[in-house]
């Protein structure tokens, strides 16, 4: 989450809260999702919208 508690306080991005996916997913639709962390695209069932070039980030939705 490094990059994205980088850009939190310089977008003013105050609602957006970490979330621990080992405390469950249910309800949750959107991911963002770091390189160690790209596995649960499969694990969760979850569909690829975008892959960042350079950061490796994923963004998935259910």
């Amino acid at each position: 989450m490094p990059s994205m508690n980088f850009y939190k306080p310089l977008y003013h991005l105050n609602w957006f809260q970490p979330i621990d996916v080992r405390a469950g997913t249910a309800g949750l639709t959107r991911f963002v999702l770091v390189d160690k962390d790209t596995h649960l695209v499969q694990t969760l069932t979850l569909r690829t919208n975008y892959v960042d070039p350079v950061s490796g980030q994923v963004v998935a939705t259910r």
